[in-house]
């Protein structure tokens, strides 16, 4: 809100962690004409991905060095394994899609099949996770009014088994928005 470009909004990121706040994991994504980086956090750490026009995370953060605490969710090397197939899984079809439709059905991937390995993430016989919650932020610069038009899409549960719901994001969010976005997100 306060930045006027993705570099700017790093830089106040940054500066934000260099104050000694700690946060668990999460990820931060800025996107300004020209560029879309994201940002992964864990304690006081921070490392980034710039990309020009599109970025994709799954649910590790594969760039921080987390491989103990993803060793600790599994007694193997899996969960780490299918993180990296899923995120290169993503980029592969990323690259090619051309439409916010095209993202919609890259999240509704399953590879060579459903499981933890695949984008859109099912139980397996041991009833490990799956995919809570696909989003996606759609920004489009070619309005009449010359400001962004900001579209935020969400699909509960796993994608390939739901719909993608959309609410236009409006900066500042009156209380309508705001009403919404909460009610689509947290129900």
């Amino acid at each position: 809100m306060f930045a006027k470009d993705a570099e700017d909004g790093l830089k106040l990121v940054v500066e934000h962690l260099q104050q000694g706040r700690k946060y668990q994991y999460g990820n931060i994504i800025l996107a300004d004409r020209k560029n879309a980086l994201v940002i992964e956090i864990a304690g006081g750490e921070h490392t980034m991905e710039w990309s020009q026009r599109k970025v994709l995370r799954t649910s590790h953060h594969i760039m921080l060095d987390n491989e103990p605490i993803m060793r600790e969710e599994k007694a193997d090397d899996s969960a780490k394994m299918n993180s990296e197939k899923r995120v290169d899984r993503g980029y592969e079809l990323l690259r090619q899609a051309s439409t916010v439709n095209d993202v919609f059905t890259l999240l509704k991937d399953h590879g060579e099949q459903k499981g933890q390995a695949s984008l859109c993430r099912h139980p397996d016989s041991t009833g490990d996770l799956f995919t809570a919650m696909s989003y996606v932020t759609e920004v489009d610069f070619d309005t009449e009014s010359g400001k962004p038009r900001v579209l935020f899409h969400v699909a509960k549960g796993n994608p390939c088994e739901s719909e993608y719901k959309t609410i236009p994001l409006v900066f500042p969010a009156d209380e309508d928005i705001m009403k919404r976005a909460t009610e689509m997100y947290f129900s």
